[in-house]
């Protein structure tokens, strides 16, 4: 009954990382404006590259 129950769990754990993968989406953009200011950590800026990701600002200069 212990074994049943172990597995239950492993299976519903690994089912759980399909769901959280699929719903993480990457964040389409046109221009820089488009990314959301949240999407990145100090002194990191969003950059817009046909998907939004985080830059450090010095290396904009």
């Amino acid at each position: 009954m212990a074994k049943i129950s172990t597995f239950v769990y492993g299976v519903m754990i690994f089912l759980s990382l399909f769901v959280f993968i699929t719903n993480c989406s990457d964040i389409i953009c046109e221009s820089k404006e488009d990314c959301p200011t949240f999407l990145c950590i100090p002194p990191q800026v969003p950059k817009c590259n046909v998907f939004c990701y985080c830059a450090n600002s010095k290396s904009l200069s």
